[in-house]
């Protein structure tokens, strides 16, 4: 038990040191991360007592968030795999391995609905500061729905807010440098004992998985009887591992003259000597545990990687959470909130003037249209504006409403969301590549959390790499080739032992410059400077359905054009010299009806 309440601690600890962190206004980081939230999902009137008021929301946060989210992932990315060592005329066995991987990659991805993860990562993440993805291996899944009975075991992948991720190191933000990395969670008590009592837990320690309550004043959980829930911890940490190893070779048998001995068939007798070494190993051990009780302890994965892909939003120095882009811009969000709340209010009070009558003149007032108001012993001369008038409200000041609009567009502009950055130009004002160039220049503040994002996504391909090598082996593979989707037998364990390089593809980054890019296309095809299956091969799927159909028909036609041409020139030089002439004449005046009396000739001669 002295282990688990170590692993316990650890995590602990790192409770502490979140709440150790210097934020924005001395916040406890904690109560800021549950503050950001809240303010992004709308709730801004949170801890503001206020009577007798209406409460406006003018969300501009979720509005920078949304479109900050949006422009990143315009871009199209996906990973492909190289050898070390590439060429472009020689299929070698290195590249072959790197198509299956990164097939399987692309598999995974779309298994994994890759592009809303990455939104759904980049929202929390904006949100937050940070994210993390966390890959696992479940044994008991079967791939492509169970379509190959006898393959077990798949890899599953989830986000975690950056919240419940705890670094062993946490001034440094290097995810393979880290001692330990902890990942925090809550599931259901029924769960966590079934999953101890596959891993031959002892029934003491099943018993001792417990409902508790332990977690953060922002997590609403549903309470009825027999669905308890429990925060379990995961801890990776990496591990030196002496293994000790045979080596079998076989050595010839002689004689004492050192002659070799032969077997009765004539072949020479040899020996297996059996050399023992070891060797070490770097591998990730894994736990799983809840306050007072394990659910396995010190599993080895087998991987070579932290199965942990870690998303900052803007690094920070000294720490390894980012920074949360929308802290900043809070308190001025409550100004903006809380002083049009008073401009509708003081609106609502003074914007229709009070009546005031002499009592003594007048019993009684009315609003009523038309209806006559009595009046009581007036004297000769008296004026009714002595005896009835109206209160004039006080004025507002002018310059709360432009410093209410003076705060909002300065906001606005500092967190980069600009009439420029959302593309509202009057296109007949612009040219399409000066709104290209207009949009593309107001990205530039988010290059830096789009680095982190595709290094993110790398990260994402050397984990499902080491992932695939250790626990896939011998198993089917579903690949696209020439436009057709097969399965295919591939022995995955050759990862392990083959180096690949992950790099991420960016494609297009927005519509307008999609929109260029088929222009310049079509202009280039229109001049003659490329073919039609140049052309074709430059377009996505989105833009011609059935584009790989179209170019194979293509390329089959022409196929045929050119084996048909070939034909007919072979049976024009075969024509007496007078004949070859005539032809050679009518091709140059007609190429058409060249062609038609060549083959009519061709027919005449069959």
């Amino acid at each position: 038990m002295e282990d688990l309440v170590k692993e316990w601690q650890l995590y602990e600890a790192g409770k502490k040191y979140n709440n150790s962190i210097k934020c924005i206004n001395n916040a406890n980081y904690y109560d800021l991360v549950e503050a950001l939230v809240d303010f992004v999902n709308g709730n801004q009137w949170r801890n503001l007592e206020v009577t007798g008021m209406r409460k406006p929301v003018f969300n501009i946060m979720n509005k920078a968030l949304r479109f900050w989210v949006a422009s990143i992932t315009a871009n199209n990315t996906k990973i492909n795999l190289e050898p070390l060592e590439y060429s472009q005329t020689e299929q070698t066995e290195e590249m072959n391995v790197a198509d299956f991987a990164t097939a399987e990659i692309a598999n995974l991805f779309e298994k994994f609905k890759m592009d809303n993860r990455i939104r759904e990562a980049l929202t929390k993440a904006g949100t937050i500061g940070d994210a993390a993805a966390h890959f696992y291996f479940d044994p008991t899944q079967k791939p492509y729905g169970g379509a190959f009975h006898d393959v077990e075991g798949e890899i599953c992948s989830e986000l975690v807010s950056g919240t419940n991720v705890f670094f062993g190191n946490a001034n440094n933000a290097n995810v393979e440098e880290q001692p330990y990395i902890i990942i925090s969670g809550r599931d259901l008590v029924q769960n966590l004992k079934e999953e101890a009592a596959r891993y031959m837990a002892e029934q003491e320690e099943v018993e001792q998985i417990t409902e508790e309550k332990d977690y953060t004043s922002n997590d609403i959980e549903v309470e009825a009887d027999g669905y308890g829930k429990a925060t379990y911890i995961i801890v990776y940490k990496k591990k030196t591992i002496k293994e000790t190893k045979q080596e079998i070779t076989q050595i010839e048998v002689t004689d004492e003259f050192g002659n070799p001995v032969f077997d009765e068939y004539g072949n020479p007798l040899v020996e297996e000597q059996i050399e023992e070494y070891e060797e070490e190993r770097e591998t990730i051990l894994v736990s799983k545990c809840v306050k007072n009780a394990y659910i396995y302890k010190d599993v080895d994965t087998g991987l070579s990687h932290y199965p942990i892909a870690w998303l900052p939003w803007d690094r920070q120095e000294g720490q390894y959470h980012g920074r949360p882009p929308l802290a900043e811009a809070m308190e001025t969000q409550i100004f903006i909130n809380l002083m049009f709340a008073m401009m509708m209010f003081h609106l609502s009070m003074t914007a229709f003037p009070k009546a005031i009558y002499d009592a003594d003149k007048i019993d009684r007032w009315t609003n009523k249209i038309a209806e006559a108001i009595p009046v009581r012993n007036l004297n000769p001369g008296d004026s009714i504006r002595n005896i009835a008038g109206y209160l004039e409200p006080a004025t507002m000041s002018t310059q709360l409403v432009q410093v209410i609009q003076m705060a909002y567009d300065m906001t606005k502009d500092l967190l980069g969301v600009t009439e420029a950055a959302l593309g509202e130009i009057n296109p007949e004002q612009a040219s399409g590549k000066a709104i290209i160039a207009t949009v593309q220049q107001s990205l530039i503040p988010l290059e830096n959390t789009k680095a982190n994002m595709y290094e993110w996504i790398e990260d994402i391909g050397i984990i499902l790499l080491d992932m695939m090598g250790t626990y896939y082996g011998l198993r089917p593979i579903v690949i696209e080739r020439d436009g057709n989707r097969q399965a295919q037998m591939f022995d995955f364990s050759q990862l392990k032992n083959i180096y690949l390089n992950v790099r991420v593809d960016v494609g297009t980054t927005n519509i307008w410059s999609d929109q260029a890019r088929k222009r310049t296309l079509d202009n280039l095809f229109v001049s003659g400077k490329i073919d039609i299956i140049q052309y074709l091969e430059r377009l996505d799927d989105s833009d011609i359905p059935g584009r790989q159909g179209l170019i194979d028909d293509i390329k089959q036609t022409m196929t045929d054009k050119e084996f048909i041409y070939g034909q007919m020139a072979k049976f024009v030089e075969s024509l007496p010299m007078e004949a070859q002439m005539q032809l050679e004449q009518l091709r140059q005046t007609d190429p058409e009806g060249y062609e038609q009396q060549v083959r009519a000739m061709m027919g005449g001669a069959a």
